[in-house]
């Protein structure tokens, strides 16, 4: 009877470490960028790899240069952004420290999904993320005009 016990406290308790560990709830920093067919940037090291085809194909025209630093843009916009998602089911989003914007979450772990539900300039906004997690890092991804984002943030 012991035994059984014993196990199952184990049991329950390495369960309970596990979800800890994979919960999304806290504020999490952006450290890696990578953008479908444009470039990764790698925010700890402060290092960006472009995609060769992305480069080739503005390669020897007049406008490369502002091609590629159009795409580039967002590098320096998502150097101290945040996700934040508190336990009651709201989020915020922050970038050096300011809020930006804020609404709820729903999280389905089944599907490992999750849905933002924010207001901006009097509008509904959702942003549907998959998500992971990899080596204590939330991986999360996101689709937009078919073109694969994801973003690896970490546990602040």
């Amino acid at each position: 009877m012991k035994k059984i016990l014993i196990i199952t406290f184990l049991t329950f308790v390495s369960i309970y470490n596990y979800a800890q560990t994979n919960s999304i709830v806290g504020k999490w920093k952006i450290v890696k960028f990578e953008g479908e067919g444009l470039y990764v940037h790698d925010y700890k090291l402060n290092k960006t790899v472009y995609n060769q085809a992305f480069v080739n194909q503005y390669k020897g025209k007049e406008d490369s240069t502002m091609q590629v630093g159009l795409a580039s843009m967002i590098i320096p916009m998502l150097k101290d952004f945040e996700y934040v998602f508190l336990e009651d089911g709201k989020y915020k989003s922050l970038s050096e420290g300011e809020e930006k914007t804020n609404g709820t979450y729903t999280v389905n772990t089944t599907k490992g999904t999750i849905i933002i539900k924010q207001l901006e300039r009097g509008k509904e906004y959702l942003q549907n993320l998959n998500y992971s997690f990899k080596e204590n890092q939330l991986i999360l991804v996101e689709y937009k005009n078919k073109k694969k984002i994801t973003y690896t943030v970490e546990k602040q």
